[in-house]
Formats: C-alpha cells, structure tokens, sequence
C-alpha cells in the first residue's frame, strides 16, 4: 500500500501551494508520468479485475464503440489495450479538470444523466459505469436518469457495466425502475453477470440493454467533429 500512501502524501504536499499545483497540471508530462507513478491497480482488486478481465474482454471482442464514464488518474491508461485492438474507446466526466485523465480527442464533459443531450441515440455498443454511482449520482431518482440517458445511447443488446460501492447508502442499482425496466442482469463477454470481491466493498454488474427507452431530449451539439452525427 505505499504506492496509495504515497499519492496522497504528494496530493496534499501539492494542494498546499495552488501556483505549483496549476503549474504541475499543465504540464505536458503530468498526464504520462502521474498514471505510471502512481499505478495503485495492483493495490485494489477490484481495479485488477477491470485492467485483468473487463478491458482485455472488450478488447478481445472487439466491441465496436465503448464509453467509459468517470475519469481518474488511474483510469487514464485504460483505453490502450482497446485503442489497439481497433475499439472507438471514448470517456466522459462532468468535471472538466477531470478531461486531462480523458480520452485525447474522444473525450466528452457532461452530466452523465443528460448524456443523451450530447451523444446520439443508439450510438455505443458499451458504457462502463464505474465508481459513479454512490459518488455523485446518488439517489434514486438520479441513479434512474442516469440510467435511462445511458440507455438512450446505447444500442440495441447493448452492454452496460455498473460498478457500484456496497456500503453507501444507495439502494442496490440492479432493482431500480430505470435498469428492471430497459435491461436485463446477464452475464457478457463470458464473464460473472456480479461480480464481488473479498477485500473491497466493490461490486460490479453486467447488464444488456433490453428496449429503448422514450425519445428524449434533442443532441444539441455534436460529440466529435469526426463522430458522424
């Protein structure tokens, strides 16, 4: 665990000087050396399984179009293995200063509730949905929404990860109206429909998307100049 004691040693040494800290963000280096320096996969299973099993999973299938929603500094080389095997590997956050950890070009700021406000209908084949819920969308009613936008974009049969923190106080996302209602639980990619972990109150669960849910609002801009919309 020195590696988590370390980035949050170095986190607080550098918030304690702004000049420094906006200085270190700028930094052409900042996004290549950070995720390499402070690697802290090896120290949660949970981040194991997703770079072990889920990333290679996709990559392996090459699933045409995957989104991947929260970005982190750790989440930041998580597009390279699909990148490779020829997967449209996009990411989204509602914080712009969390776009430097984003996909370059393939990044998108939003609200992940009213993602369908940015992207096309029926536009990924994947949305992995990590850390999110619990950590921003935390209530019913915007775990609902949140859902529902995602389903909007997803295509037919499309495949939609919940990665989810059991100890917040959020009901279970699997019984919720908006997943009962447009998904069904099922195992993807010849991996474990849940997923739990002995060491870390992570829970990860696979859904395929069932049926669209009600026209909703209009994309006002388009996503990327090269998306095609």
């Amino acid at each position: 665990m020195w590696r988590v004691k370390f980035y949050i040693s170095a986190q607080s040494a550098i918030h304690r000087h702004p000049k420094l800290h906006r200085w270190i963000r700028k930094s052409s280096l900042f996004r290549t050396l950070v995720p390499v320096v402070f690697n802290l996969d090896r120290s949660f299973s949970d981040r194991q399984y997703m770079t072990q099993h889920i990333l290679p999973a996709l990559a392996s299938q090459k699933v045409p179009r995957v989104l991947f929603v929260g970005c982190k500094a750790y989440t930041a080389r998580y597009g390279k293995r699909l990148i490779r095997a020829g997967v449209d590997y996009w990411t989204t956050d509602i914080n712009p200063a969390a776009a430097i950890w984003g996909e370059k070009d393939h990044h998108i700021i939003s609200d992940i509730a009213k993602i369908d406000d940015v992207c096309p209908a029926e536009s990924f084949d994947a949305v992995l949905l990590n850390g999110v819920i619990g950590d921003g969308v935390d209530d019913e009613s915007e775990m609902n929404r949140a859902v529902t936008a995602i389903a909007r974009i997803l295509r037919p049969s499309g495949m939609l990860l919940i990665g989810w923190d059991a100890l917040k106080k959020h009901p279970d996302p699997i019984g919720i109206e908006a997943v009962t209602t447009y998904f069904r639980h099922e195992s993807v990619l010849s991996l474990p429909v849940r997923k739990i972990f002995v060491d870390t109150d992570k829970v990860y669960d696979w859904l395929i998307k069932t049926q669209s849910p009600p026209a909703g609002r209009n994309v006002r801009r388009c996503w990327y100049a090269n998306s095609g919309c």
